[in-house]
């Protein structure tokens, strides 16, 4: 009996290494394509939740990407992201993410809370629940839990409950909706209530848009074009070498904007103080 213990933990500790092995090529993945997202700013929502909540069934219902989907502890382990457009035009990235437990094992939680750093890096975060569960306030509050281990407790969050065919109990739904009056309710599988979804998304991106006044070289034809992509112009002026712009666009777009005009200016292509002087922020 001993010897075949012995041998189940060995085959346990292997699993969990070669899991750890995996996690950390995952965060290095996933590094990278931050970095080229940087590039491009977009706004990104994270989808996190507990386990088997339907977010990888959301994600392809709101994307129509082909992503993992099983029903299975840890199926998504490496976080897919895809971009979809918004009623208003506005592109968003959507990320899924692994799917939230109680009681991790402690030698996985540093792992796969390096999974979750899209959580904490995103916009704004899509909590979405199974409402036919009936300890669905138990994983509600583990979610809550690895969400404030991570830092992004205070996140700006649009929370969901799905799969409301599946709840048998109209009292327990109409708890759930006294309880939180916010929430969206549907079901990725009938469809019901994701219309009303993507049109929330759409005002949380809203509601993180800033109006900026950007003085830009004709030369810089890469950021007018970038500009003219991601951001609603709002007027356009030309002045000698220079266009004046006046655009509502995301908060990260508008910062590498800035970023990139400051770096212009510091290397001479820009004339320093004339930068200083027409870079206005009326947002």
């Amino acid at each position: 009996m001993k010897p075949q213990l012995e041998q189940d933990k060995r085959r346990v500790r292997t699993a969990i290494d070669r899991c750890k092995r995996e996690l950390e090529q995952v965060r290095l993945s996933r590094a990278t394509q931050r970095k080229d997202r940087k590039r491009a700013p977009v706004p990104n929502a994270a989808i996190v939740g507990y386990t088997n909540a339907g977010k990888s069934s959301l994600l392809r219902r709101l994307t129509g990407a082909d992503v993992l989907i099983e029903d299975k502890l840890f199926a998504t382990l490496d976080t897919t992201t895809r971009k979809i457009a918004l009623p208003n035009k506005q592109p968003l990235l959507l990320t899924d993410t692994v799917g939230f437990v109680r009681k991790l094992p402690h030698r996985l939680v540093e792992a796969f809370n390096a999974t979750l750093e899209e959580a904490a890096l995103s916009d704004f975060l899509i909590h979405l629940l199974d409402a036919s569960q009936p300890e669905v306030m138990e994983y509600y509050n583990t979610t809550m839990k690895v969400l404030a281990e991570l830092g992004a407790d205070a996140k700006r969050t649009l929370i969901a409950f799905n799969k409301i065919d599946k709840v048998g109990d109209s009292a327990a739904l109409a708890g759930l909706r006294r309880h939180f009056p916010d929430a969206v309710f549907l079901s990725v599988h009938t469809g019901e209530g994701i219309e009303e979804l993507v049109e929330r998304m759409a005002e949380f991106v809203a509601t993180g848009m800033v109006t900026r006044e950007f003085l830009i070289p004709q030369s810089a034809g890469s950021l007018l074009a970038q500009l003219h992509r991601q951001a609603r112009i709002l007027e356009t002026h030309y002045e000698g070498e220079f266009v004046r712009i006046v655009a509502v666009l995301p908060g990260r777009l508008a910062e590498a904007c800035e970023n990139l005009l400051k770096e212009a200016a510091a290397k001479n292509l820009i004339d320093p103080t004339f930068f200083t002087d027409k870079l206005i922020a009326t947002g």
